[in-house]
C-alpha cells in the first residue's frame, strides 16, 4: 500500500526524537559513569573506580539491591493489571469501550495537574535571588 520509502521518512522523526531525548542522555550518562571526579571537576579519565566504589559499599549495593526490587515488582504488577484489562478492553468492552478509555487515562493526568498547580503557586512564595530583585520587585509595584 505505501511505498518504503515513504515509511522509512515517516518513521524518521520519531526516530530521531527517541535518539535525541531517550538514547543520547542515556549514553552520555553511561560515559559519565567512566569518568572520575576530582575537586568537583570531572576529569576525562576512563576507569572503573566508581563502579568499584558502588559494589565496595554496603549502602550502595542495599540502595541498587532495593531499587532493582522495586522496578521489579512495579513491572510485574503492570503487566498482571495491564494485559488483562488490556485484553478485556479489546475484545469484550462493546459499547462501553470510550468510557473505559476515559477512566484508564484520566487518573493518569493528575499528577500533571497536581504538579502544575503546585508550580503555579511556588515562585510566589520563594525568597528574592538577589538584593537586586528584591528592588526591582518592590519598584515594579510601584
Amino acid at each position: 500500500m505505501y511505498s518504503r520509502a515513504y515509511k522509512s521518512l515517516i518513521s524518521l522523526p520519531p526516530l530521531l526524537w527517541v535518539g535525541l531525548l531517550l538514547l543520547l542522555p542515556y549514553a552520555l550518562m553511561f560515559a559519565h559513569s567512566f569518568w572520575t571526579i576530582r575537586d568537583g571537576v570531572i576529569v576525562h579519565h576512563w576507569d572503573l573506580d566508581n563502579y568499584a566504589t558502588l559494589f565496595s559499599k554496603p549502602i550502595y549495593v542495599d540502595v541498587l539491591l532495593r531499587t532493582m526490587r522495586i522496578a521489579a515488582s512495579v513491572t510485574l504488577c503492570s503487566l498482571l493489571l495491564g494485559y488483562p484489562l488490556a485484553y478485556y478492553l479489546s475484545f469484550h468492552s462493546g459499547a462501553r469501550k470510550e468510557l473505559l478509555y476515559q477512566l484508564v487515562i484520566v487518573p493518569l493526568w493528575v499528577s500533571y495537574l497536581v504538579r502544575g498547580y503546585a508550580w503555579k503557586g511556588r515562585p510566589q512564595r520563594l525568597p528574592p535571588i538577589s538584593p537586586s530583585h528584591s528592588r526591582a520587585r518592590r519598584f515594579s509595584s510601584l
